[in-house]
């Protein structure tokens, strides 16, 4: 999957979400996203400080007889995944995580490829007052998880959260301002360009465009640029 093809899904469900009235209309044009990316599967729960905990999950795609197990086994428990997206903000493929398991821990992964879920991302949202969320798109094929295509699902992630957010009446969270130049560099970030090209574009030396970026970073909480691009997106800071 090529950058161009992944923007043009984000693209497409940016409209769409900001048109849902209903969780179940956000919900077909999400997994709808994420299947023209090659994952047609799909599960967001959210994990601590959110209206939702109390339920598995807020929405999924998955199997129902997968979910059942998963509940039966307690791994809503002792899911590593779980466990994982507590310790990063943004997006990860399983096997990346599997890889750096323990034998004794991958035991749910190879239960879920016999359930059809053979290859995955997972991307953590964190949010105000120590709100977290977790996002799962997977695959019933086995393909390798390109970094186009993390970035591509974490941006679809963040887009969902927030227009479930306002379908549900959740209270978003406050925007932090950016200035005029720190504007322009997020925009050409989220058109994938590099430090160097935009400091071409906007006429400024690279060691500037890199301190705007950091500036970015601190306002909005993030750790690099696909982040900054995905909260700035959530936040209403690229329409």
């Amino acid at each position: 999957m090529g950058l161009v093809v992944g923007q043009a899904v984000v693209d497409e469900f940016l409209h769409r979400s900001l048109q849902a009235t209903s969780v179940e209309e956000l919900q077909r044009a999400f997994q709808k996203a994420c299947a023209m990316l090659g994952y047609n599967r799909f599960l967001y729960a959210a994990v601590r400080n959110h209206p939702d905990v109390l339920l598995p999950w807020s929405g999924s795609s998955y199997p129902d007889s997968w979910l059942k197990h998963y509940m039966e086994k307690g791994y809503d428990k002792t899911d590593p995944i779980r466990s994982y997206v507590g310790t990063v903000n943004g997006g990860f493929t399983w096997n990346d995580l599997r890889d750096r398991l323990p034998a004794s821990r991958r035991l749910i992964f190879y239960e879920a490829e016999e359930a059809g879920l053979r290859s995955g991302v997972g991307v953590a949202l964190h949010g105000p007052l120590g709100q977290l969320v977790g996002f799962g798109m997977a695959s019933d094929q086995n393909h390798q998880d390109t970094p186009e295509a993390v970035a591509a699902l974490s941006l679809l992630a963040v887009q969902m959260h927030a227009a479930y957010s306002r379908i549900c009446g959740l209270d978003p969270p406050e925007a932090p301002h950016l200035t005029a130049r720190e504007t322009e560099v997020l925009k050409w970030c989220s058109s994938g360009a590099s430090a160097w090209q935009i400091s071409e574009q906007l006429q400024l030396s690279q060691a500037s465009v890199e301190w705007h970026l950091k500036n970015i970073y601190d306002k909005l909480g993030v750790a690099n640029r696909t982040g900054a691009v995905a909260k700035a997106m959530s936040l209403g800071l690229l329409f």
